[in-house]
């Protein structure tokens, strides 16, 4: 029994280290991705003539 409860620590272990892992690829992903989106989003504020619109 206790070899057993062993093998399911060391498979959580194991699944929270590559779930850890997912996660911190996926913010470095969304990280180099910002700053499109805050200059997308900037440039929909802009009007015509490129001037900042007042909200």
């Amino acid at each position: 029994m206790i070899h057993r409860i062993s093998e399911f620590r060391t498979t959580i272990a194991s699944a929270a280290g590559q779930q850890s892992a997912t996660t911190s690829e996926m913010n470095r992903s969304v990280a180099g991705r910002r700053p499109v989106w805050r200059d997308r989003a900037r440039h929909r504020r802009r009007g015509i003539d490129g001037h900042e619109r007042r909200p």
